[in-house]
């Protein structure tokens, strides 16, 4: 996996619809950047948000 993802690619990873991707990374906590309009997240953070943001019932 690359360094740094798009939110479309993020979206493509996970599985979910492209305005979930937008919703998840406008919450508090999500690990990105803006670059003018173009948000990019880092692998090894989003893994470690991953990990520490979800649960199992």
């Amino acid at each position: 996996m690359k360094d740094v993802i798009t939110i479309k690619e993020f979206a493509e990873y996970m599985g979910i619809s492209l305005s979930s991707a937008y919703k998840i990374s406008r919450m508090k906590g999500f690990p990105n950047y803006k670059i003018m309009r173009k948000i990019l997240i880092p692998t090894e953070d989003l893994k470690r948000w991953l990990v520490e943001n979800s649960y199992v019932r």
